[in-house]
């Protein structure tokens, strides 16, 4: 199982990524979101219409990186909207 801290936004997240079978599964501060499933090119998708996806790129000095994009709805239609989020691998256990 990884976490991932996303300093690229306010709030600081936690998000955790594990595997079990053959879904890549996202837990974001403590509550489980999804089961992606493997796309091809370190890319994994899921949810209604693969509208979730996560990106993981291998950087300099093997860093980590991972680009989360989900869809968030509200109950007004006008606030609905893409959210894009960006982290970088800080624990592994």
């Amino acid at each position: 199982m990884r976490k991932w801290l996303l300093p690229g936004i306010n709030d600081k997240s936690l998000m955790e990524f594990f595997r079990k079978g053959y879904l890549l599964f996202l837990k974001w501060n403590g509550q489980y979101r999804e089961g992606l499933s493997y796309n091809g090119n370190n890319e994994f998708a899921g949810g209604i219409n693969n509208r979730t996806t996560a990106k993981f790129e291998l950087g300099i000095n093997n860093q980590v990186s991972v680009k989360v994009n989900f869809y968030r709805q509200a109950y007004d239609k006008d606030k609905d909207k893409d959210v894009a989020l960006e982290g970088i691998k800080k624990f592994k256990y």
